[in-house]
């Protein structure tokens, strides 16, 4: 199976969801996602690559309800070398399109959780969380929102859970688009 298939797979799985794990797999979820929205919005972007596994995949589909990158086209569509690339270039400075660096500010709502055996095109262990998001950016002088479902698949690691997809379906991402250097 190709990573393609793979990351259709994976959607096809989150559409097929049917009711979430409950309490205690919500509030260790809520953890890790707040984690990483605090990571990112103090643009500790290394740290934030420490949550991601060695197979990464950052995906942002063109179309709010895509699940297919061999038939459709991607606003981001990164592996872990890539977003390595990405965080060097935020971080150096060098990026454009980040001057002056946006200030960020994430909400994560509407969490829900489930484990691998409700899947397919997931790896036995592996977590799936799905909430909504709110990343508020102010750079330059206008504030801008970006209004999203986010799907992770999250592998356990010896210290925590660790991000092996990202998936963000955007509310508007079939419009047009202003710079978005500072989503990861």
């Amino acid at each position: 199976m190709t990573l393609f298939d793979e990351l259709a797979a994976e959607v096809e799985g989150f559409r097929a969801r049917g009711r979430s794990l409950g309490p205690p797999a919500t509030a260790e979820a809520s953890q890790w996602l707040h984690l990483e929205a605090r990571l990112l919005d103090d643009r500790r972007l290394l740290d934030w690559l420490d949550l991601c596994t060695e197979d990464v995949v950052y995906w942002i589909p063109a179309d709010h309800d895509g699940g297919d990158p061999r038939k459709e086209v991607s606003v981001v569509l990164d592996d872990r070398c890539r977003l390595e690339d990405r965080v060097h270039w935020i971080l150096s400075g060098k990026s454009h399109a980040q001057q002056p660096p946006s200030r960020t500010i994430r909400q994560v709502t509407n969490i829900e959780v489930w484990s691998d055996d409700e899947a397919s095109g997931v790896a036995a262990g592996d977590r799936l969380t799905r909430s909504t998001q709110v990343v508020h950016e102010l750079r330059d002088a206008e504030p801008r929102q970006l209004v999203a479902i986010v799907e992770h698949v999250w592998r356990p690691g010896t210290d925590g859970w660790r991000i092996r997809r990202k998936r963000i379906h955007l509310l508007d991402s079939d419009r047009h688009r202003w710079n978005a250097t500072f989503v990861i």
